[in-house]
């Protein structure tokens, strides 16, 4: 394996990380609601696959289009990656009104914006880290991030939600 995958894909795991944080963190702290461990570990079963199959796909096609346009940027990336979160917070909630795709007022409603928070924060992180491994950059301050998300994700199951 080479180093370059090794580090992408830790970019994809800890930029993972950053969407139950964050999802976690708004529901607990914004709606004053929090996530039972069960809740957690439903979350986590229905967005790890989609994530790792769906999202990745896309932000490589994203990176894509930028290099073939020649607007390849952190700034246009980034949008991208986010623009590119609404189609997995999409499938979540309008899958979730099993599929009736006749209420897309489900996208803007509570659960359909933490869906979205949820993939763009992945894809803020993601964009971040990738950019740092394109360009060769020092890659210290994303292994910075990357602890501070592993602590958080960890208080996140060890302490109680519920």
């Amino acid at each position: 394996m080479s180093r370059s995958f090794v580090y992408y894909l830790w970019v994809a795991i800890i930029g993972y990380l950053a969407g139950p944080i964050l999802y976690t963190a708004v529901l607990r702290f914004l709606y004053h609601e929090p996530l039972s461990q069960q809740e957690l570990s439903t979350l986590l079963t229905w967005t790890i696959p989609t994530f790792f199959t769906v999202g990745i796909l896309l932000y490589l096609l994203s990176i894509i289009l930028l290099r073939s346009l020649r607007i390849y940027n952190l700034l246009t990336q980034t949008v991208l990656f986010i623009l590119v979160g609404i189609l997995p917070a999409a499938l979540f909630t309008l899958g979730a009104g099993m599929f009736s795709y006749a209420d897309i007022s489900s996208l803007i409603s509570p659960e359909g914006l933490l869906f979205f928070l949820f993939f763009s924060s992945i894809g803020i992180v993601c964009s971040y880290g990738v950019w740092l491994g394109h360009k060769k950059l020092r890659k210290s301050p994303f292994y910075a991030l990357s602890g501070v998300l592993i602590i958080a994700f960890a208080i996140l199951i060890v302490v109680p939600l519920g």
